[in-house]
């Protein structure tokens, strides 16, 4: 019977070259997906300043309102859009305000008395 003889030496650099291999492709891996969360952490931070900015113009087009209200006037606001000023006292009031694809639509329900007018209710749809 024959027995061969298997030199051990050889093999263990194939071990070392092919846990090399492993261990890098893991690494690269893991890169990838740390470098993707932070592309798109960037565009959520993104999406939240551009809503930051859609709740102040829908804001303002709320003020806006209060002032049609008082001095019964017509305002023409170019940032929002007032969609309805309803009842007589207390006024509901619906604005809509957009930025790049941020959307704020505000129902706010406010009581003239006076000249003086009192938020009631605020609240984001």
């Amino acid at each position: 019977m024959l027995i061969e003889k298997v030199d051990f030496v050889s093999q263990k650099g194939f071990a070392a070259l092919v846990s090399a291999v492993l261990i890098s492709a893991a690494m690269m891996i893991l890169a990838a997906f740390a470098a993707r969360a932070a592309f798109w952490a960037r565009f959520d931070f993104m999406a939240r300043e551009n809503k930051k900015i859609s709740a102040a113009r829908a804001e303002g087009c709320v003020h806006l309102a209060f002032l049609k209200i008082a001095r019964n006037e017509i305002v023409a606001p170019e940032n929002c859009e007032i969609v309805s000023i309803g009842g007589t006292n207390p006024h509901e009031i619906l604005v809509r305000a957009v930025y790049q694809n941020a959307y704020t639509n505000l129902k706010v329900t406010a009581l003239l008395e006076n000249g003086k007018v009192t938020v009631i209710d605020w609240r984001e749809l």
